[in-house]
């Protein structure tokens, strides 16, 4: 190639080149989104798991003698009601295909605002998640609540009493800047979670006062129940609504016979989470009054 074509190619191409890479990387990270660093062992390859136009309100696990895998519950923000749409949506997990399911939701309209983590050691460094500690801080009034998810030791301040040699010292709380809230994780993982760090963004804000709730109405099927079925995997909940604790999964295509329909859009199901009765989202079913 010629020194004047080199020339050529580098003035139209290097600059074309320089402008897809910005448009990839604003598209890759929502703009005014702070990534905190990445807290942890440097094993694993990089992920990144986002609450694209949503917030993390949650977190879920699979873990064993550490953590296996985590994922993200995401709510999504009514302005005009000062709340955030019920149940949270999941995001898919990061990490190895071990472990038992565990999930922390926020309660109320509370967001996460901060993690606080700690890991196994491999002599004096980070090796392995083993647990996660979310602060959840409220839309308007209230106090921050904490959740622990952990692997059998608690969030623990000081070396667990069962093996010490095999942690490090306890880790600071890691919030969001002031005024903003967690919406999304970056880390690296492999067949375990390796390392963690928050991705935040500017806070939820209500803009009007939330409606009054309306009084709860329910509605049986008597003696011949409708059957439902899920048109995805979905979350199955002990009361109806997003803010009850979670007692199992409903699979996509599973059937279960309809009992009870609440007014805010849940249907009480028949023997649907290991042979429980539970409620699951309207939304998430094929047929639910």
């Amino acid at each position: 190639m010629s020194a004047s074509i080199r020339l050529l190619c580098s003035r139209v191409l290097y600059p074309a080149g320089l402008t897809v890479l910005a448009a990839f990387l604003s598209m890759a990270t929502p703009a005014r989104a702070v990534e905190l660093g990445i807290e942890g062992g440097s094993g694993g390859a990089l992920f990144r798991s986002m609450c694209t136009g949503a917030y993390v309100v949650g977190i879920s696990l699979r873990s064993g003698g550490w953590v296996d895998a985590i994922g993200l519950k995401c709510g999504t923000f009514v302005a005009s009601e000062g709340r955030f749409k019920r149940p949270p949506w999941n995001t898919p997990y990061h990490g190895g295909s071990g472990g038992s399911p565990q999930v922390g939701i926020c309660p109320g309209e509370r967001y996460v605002s901060a993690i606080r983590v700690d890991f196994t050691r491999e002599g004096t460094k980070p090796k392995f998640l083993d647990f996660v500690e979310m602060t959840c801080s409220p839309i308007s009034v209230g106090d921050p609540v904490k959740l622990c998810l952990h692997t059998g030791h608690g969030c623990w301040s000081r070396h667990p009493t069962q093996n010490p040699a095999v942690f490090i010292e306890s880790r600071r709380t890691r919030p969001c800047p002031p005024g903003q809230a967690a919406i999304g994780i970056h880390g690296r993982a492999g067949k375990f979670v390796d390392a963690i760090g928050l991705i935040c963004g500017p806070r939820p804000v209500k803009a009007t006062a939330a409606a009054p709730a309306a009084k709860p109405v329910f509605k049986g099927f008597g003696k011949r129940p409708h059957t439902a079925s899920a048109k995805n995997d979905v979350d199955v909940y002990d009361g109806p609504g997003g803010n009850y604790r979670v007692i199992g999964i409903m699979r996509k295509g599973q059937n279960a016979a309809i009992l009870q329909f609440h007014q805010d859009g849940w249907c009480k199901l028949r023997a649907v989470a290991a042979g429980r009765d539970g409620w699951v989202a309207r939304d998430h079913l094929t047929r639910c009054p």
